[in-house]
């Protein structure tokens, strides 16, 4: 259901048919992917080692750029060793290949990513899908590891990290793909619920999402990091770009030093909640706030209908299927740091007219 578009800001996005629309969906809740401080670093970086690593981190494509935003991942999440890699899923499949034993059973949420499960399956394991609410049971069922999101947008839920811990799996896995950056007290997502100085607990972040950019990285003890070293997606793959890399570097930096992006982002979630209660016909209970919001009306031909309405208003807001989502179509609604009240009065004038 996804269309290519011509240009887009913080807030706004311009269609294949040249109209410039209010855009509330994608995952760059802070609006990083639009700040200055973020596109300066990412020129920088262009500027000094050009469009592409040139390798991979296994021969000559590692930059000193790469391993200053290691060197800055490990500092705020207090992890032993950091790899960056391309991409998240990369991380999650080298995860999979360095740790995952041949026939393992490993637990996975019931909403876990599909890079997760693939992720288990390309390292020989069993997977196990199950709730938080049943870890002993999964544990008695033979599983060793666990392997899960660190949190669920549209379900408004966060994975069970302290009971995946009392459950006393060897090995604690968790994709805080959506959570790094924005959640926690300080930004750092689950980080702040593991210990990534042990053995056990070990980190998947996104770069791409809250920060902005792209790539992604695993954290954990050195060992971990050194297995992770030696698998094809991080030592056969060519790096992530200079580019990337410098905008990472810089997000990550703003996330640190800047709380009120959080803040606004927050207080823009709880109004989006609020506007979205008016119309829902199944509000869903939360257990976090969380500045995304999926609205599915009664049929898919109803929720079409709205999506095509607020087009025709001035709001883009992506009409999608997505695993983890609820079933069938749905509007998936997202708020940033970057909207302004007036840009949320609009999108709740134009749902009330067009539920």
């Amino acid at each position: 259901m996804s269309t290519a578009h011509r240009h887009s800001s913080a807030t706004r996005r311009t269609a294949e048919d040249g109209v410039e629309r209010l855009f509330f969906g994608g995952c760059s809740y802070l609006g990083l992917a639009h700040d200055a401080h973020v596109q300066a670093g990412a020129e920088r970086a262009l500027a000094l080692f050009g469009c592409s690593a040139g390798a991979a981190r296994g021969t000559s494509g590692t930059n000193v750029l790469h391993e200053q935003l290691e060197a800055e991942l490990r500092d705020f999440t207090g992890a032993e060793a950091c790899a960056v890699l391309p991409d998240a899923a990369l991380a999650d499949l080298a995860l999979g290949l360095a740790l995952v034993r041949d026939g393992a059973r490993v637990w996975c949420d019931v909403d876990a990513h599909p890079c997760i499960t693939d992720a288990v399956r390309a390292g020989g394991g069993h997977v196990v899908l199950g709730a938080g609410d049943l870890l002993d049971t999964a544990r008695a069922d033979g599983c060793t590891m666990a392997f899960t999101d660190g949190t669920f947008p549209t379900a408004a839920r966060s994975a069970p990290i302290e009971g995946l811990v009392r459950a006393g799996f060897e090995r604690v896995i968790v994709d805080d793909a959506h959570g790094f950056g924005l959640l926690g007290e300080r930004g750092a997502g689950a980080a702040e619920r593991m210990d990534l100085f042990g053995e056990r607990d070990v980190l998947v972040v996104a770069l791409s999402k809250v920060l902005g950019a792209a790539g992604g990285a695993v954290l954990g003890s050195r060992a971990v990091v050194d297995a992770v070293r030696a698998t094809s997606p991080y030592a056969c793959t060519t790096g992530l770009t200079p580019l990337a890399t410098g905008a990472a570097l810089e997000a990550l930096r703003r996330v640190r030093t800047t709380p009120s992006l959080r803040e606004r982002a927050f207080a823009n979630a709880e109004r989006l909640h609020a506007i979205v209660d008016t119309v829902d016909p199944a509000p869903i209970e939360r257990e976090i706030l969380f500045p995304v919001r999926a609205l599915m009306l009664d049929d898919e031909a109803a929720t079409r209908a709205v999506h095509e309405q607020l087009l025709a208003a001035g709001i883009d807001v992506p009409l999608m299927r997505y695993p983890g989502g609820p079933g069938g179509a749905y509007l998936r609604l997202v708020v940033t740091s970057e909207h302004s009240d007036h840009h949320l009065e609009r999108l709740a004038n134009a749902l009330v007219a067009s539920v």
